[in-house]
């Protein structure tokens, strides 16, 4: 075994780009609200279905950023490379955690994104230890790369 099951922690860094996203998209309802107070009359309807799909799309952002309620998440690699991916529920749910086996998706030295069957899991570099991150990321890259192999005749 190259990293035994290993919890995912919260990523500062992710949290951050979130945010930002929601002040820009929150910067933008507001433009687009006085926009379509100051803008000519005769077409309100275009102004005004900017700015409210702008701040639906800021409420939503502000909801997504809020921490996930869900389990949390954990990742293995084993001997030979493979990376599992594992949902624990919470300490009071009678659901058990079931393994996957994961493909990496895309794997760079600031993010590296896991494909676990329909659901895809972001592994941020602050969200594990640092040698544990380089571990995953040698071991997505890898079999990246063995993948891209295997297809060539």
């Amino acid at each position: 075994m190259i990293l035994g099951w290993t919890v995912l922690q919260p990523s500062a860094r992710e949290r951050r780009l979130w945010l930002a996203a929601v002040a820009a998209t929150a910067a933008s309802a507001c433009v687009l609200a006085v926009a379509a107070l100051v803008a000519d009359p005769r077409y309100p309807g275009r102004v005004w279905s900017g700015a409210l799909v702008s701040a639906a799309a800021c409420v939503w952002a502000l909801v997504r950023a809020r921490p996930s309620s869900g389990g949390r998440r954990e990742v293995k690699i084993d001997a030979d490379g493979s990376i599992w991916t594992r949902i624990q529920a919470g300490a009071f749910s009678s659901i058990s955690a079931s393994e996957h086996e994961s493909r990496c998706v895309f794997a760079a030295p600031w993010l590296i994104t896991l494909r676990c069957g329909a659901m895809l899991i972001a592994v941020w570099p602050d969200s594990l230890p640092l040698d544990a991150f380089r571990r995953l990321h040698a071991c997505a890259r890898w079999s990246g790369s063995a993948d891209k192999a295997k297809r060539k005749p």
